[in-house]
């Protein structure tokens, strides 16, 4: 979660509890995906996604306009 989750949470207003209903499956089924991941192709791809996920969160916080 880091930042991008608190931040974002921010944004969301009413739908926090859709927040975190989203963000613990995700949880659940990203720690499964990136096991699958680094299995198959390594743990430097396993970083890699990683490090484009977050830097994909930190883009969209930065958006000027609003989700809603």
């Amino acid at each position: 979660m880091g930042m991008p989750f608190p931040k974002g949470t921010k944004r969301i207003g009413n739908l926090i509890d859709w927040g975190f209903a989203v963000n613990g499956a995700a949880s659940v089924l990203g720690s499964t995906a990136i096991y699958l991941v680094s299995f198959s192709y390594g743990f430097d791809i396993s970083l890699l996604i990683g490090a484009v996920c977050y830097l994909t969160a930190f883009l969209l916080l930065n958006l000027k306009k609003s989700w809603f």
